[in-house]
């Protein structure tokens, strides 16, 4: 008896990989060269993005030596991934500034790295020419990742202080990697500095900070419109005091702050971006019960649960502030703790050759 070839369409085989897991996807590379050629393509890397069924997110952050480690807070916490691989130069001090479509920023005080985990690709650019003139604090410098939508293209943005523009101006420029070079916004701009080296928020297509101004020492909300190209404030609620720490999230799919009083975490979202009168108190919480003497929302889970950091943990906390779960984070000493949400993804960048670890 003949035996039958049995015969998938390429279209079909393509909607099938496009609904499929990242990881998933990379191990049916060697299936074939038919379809190493197809996974490897860009196009289908993007569309992959754009409509597969589900994305794996996960915190990834830093550990002493600089180790990065990756959990995925969906998941128990337990899950912690061994040391994923990336090295750069000890004396370098690399932190994380962001992390966007699957790709992780991480800044040196020589070079810029933007890094996928998933594919082991990065591309290295150089640091602003106003930093590496050694002008700026970089402690008072704000970065940040992201992409223009409307033009395809990623950008890094540094918002760099000025000292001899002390409370007047700031520089603020940003690398193209579609046109893989340093541009500068022509000013004035608001000069700013920040109380740690966090990360900018990404929402909305922005960028978002929280910042003291220079000539006032007013906390606001600062934001690099990366369609625009352009440094803009967001008022913070009226209702919004400031507690013993405060700072801007991503709340769904919502721009958020949250803020720390004494025992009490409040967390506050606009609704409607840019709309002032949008903004509402949407969950408080007490801490304390718990014995944390502070808690940093990082995230939040597809079940609403809330997972953050403090006291050297991570804490997963309901949406009345019971913990959940609590696992250390492994010992960040030497670089600071830094922490990002990632997708993972399928991604390259444009506009430069990619290198692999």
């Amino acid at each position: 008896m003949e035996k039958k070839t049995l015969y998938l369409p390429h279209e079909l085989i393509i909607l099938i990989l496009l609904k499929l897991p990242v990881n998933s996807v990379i191990r049916f590379k060697l299936v074939c060269k038919l379809w190493f050629s197809l996974i490897s393509d860009p196009h289908f890397a993007s569309s992959h993005f754009e409509h597969a069924a589900s994305h794996s997110r996960k915190i990834v952050w830093m550990e002493r030596f600089c180790n990065i480690r990756s959990i995925d807070f969906e998941g128990s916490m337990s899950n912690v991934s061994p040391n994923i691989n990336f090295s750069t130069p000890p004396f370098l001090f690399p932190t994380i500034k962001g992390s966007c479509r699957g790709f992780i920023y991480v800044h040196t005080r020589r070079t810029i790295y933007i890094w996928n985990p998933t594919t082991g690709s990065h591309i290295e650019i150089p640091i602003s020419p106003f930093e590496s003139n050694n002008k700026s604090n970089t402690l008072d410098n704000l970065y940040g990742f992201g992409y223009d939508r409307s033009r395809d293209d990623y950008l890094v943005v540094a918002c760099c202080y000025d000292p001899d523009l002390y409370n007047i101006s700031s520089l603020l420029q940003f690398f193209s990697f579609r046109d893989h070079k340093w541009r500068e916004v022509e000013g004035p701009h608001g000069s700013y500095r920040i109380e740690s080296e966090k990360e900018g928020s990404l929402c909305n297509g922005a960028i978002h900070w929280t910042a003291y101004r220079h000539y006032d020492d007013l906390k606001v909300i600062v934001a690099f419109d990366l369609m625009e190209r352009n440094l803009l404030e967001i008022p913070f609620s009226d209702e919004f005091e400031l507690g013993l720490s405060s700072d801007v999230w991503v709340f769904g799919e919502f721009l958020s702050v949250w803020t720390q009083n004494n025992d009490t975490v409040e967390i506050f979202v606009m609704k409607e971006y840019k709309v002032h009168s949008s903004w509402t108190k949407t969950l408080v919480f007490p801490i304390i019960n718990n014995d944390l003497s502070y808690f940093i929302p990082v995230c939040h889970t597809k079940s609403g649960d809330i997972l953050g950091t403090a006291d050297g943990k991570f804490v997963k906390l309901n949406v009345e502030g019971q913990v959940l779960e609590i696992t250390s984070n492994g010992d960040s000493y030497g670089c600071g703790f830094q922490a990002v949400v990632y997708t993972e993804s399928l991604l390259s960048l444009p506009g430069g050759d990619i290198q692999q670890f």
